[in-house]
């Protein structure tokens, strides 16, 4: 029953193990700072790039479209739901970074 309340204090008071980790470690956790890969990024993960920045930019009626590899980088266009080109991004194949 002590083990209970302490719990319950401390999620009262805000402590958490986020909030008593390193600068380093949560940064780690951070879904949206680059990782160092051992592989190169695939087609695949390239297209779940682009659609999680289309969830992020909160773009609706978009998909993704054509994705082609070149010089280490891929190329996403991006499309209305018409099937229109509206951007086209430039995705990092050693990062996954998004460059434009």
């Amino acid at each position: 029953m002590r083990t209970l309340i302490a719990i319950a204090a401390a999620a009262f008071i805000g402590i958490s193990a986020a909030g008593a980790a390193e600068p380093a470690q949560v940064a780690a956790k951070d879904s949206t700072a680059p990782v160092a890969r051992t592989e190169p990024l695939t087609s695949r993960e390239a297209r779940d790039i682009a659609r999680t920045y289309l969830k992020d930019s909160k773009v609706r009626q978009a998909r993704v479209g054509d994705v082609t590899q070149r010089n280490g980088e891929y190329k996403v266009v991006l499309k209305s739901a018409d099937g229109i080109p509206f951007k086209t991004l430039t995705i990092d194949a050693a990062t996954g970074e998004i460059k434009g």
